[in-house]
């Protein structure tokens, strides 16, 4: 459970390391919370096609850490 722990932690200060807000929210969204697509459109008040443009262009700026946890 410990690793888990820590491994949330790592992916909240990558998430975090993320300049951008909107593309910063949709990877909170999705992958803290759990958000389905249309949710985080509303959360975000944008449709589909904008949310799906950020998560895009943020999966793009993420910088992975030198030694990333490995379940």
């Amino acid at each position: 459970i410990d690793r888990l722990v820590d491994l949330k932690a790592q992916i909240r200060g990558v998430i975090e390391a993320v300049s951008d807000p909107n593309e910063r929210m949709v990877l909170r969204y999705r992958y803290i919370h759990n958000m389905t697509w249309e949710r985080i459109g509303d959360e975000l008040h944008a449709g589909e096609t904008s949310i799906r443009r950020w998560h895009a262009s943020a999966l793009a700026h993420v910088v992975l850490p030198e030694n990333p946890i490995i379940i």
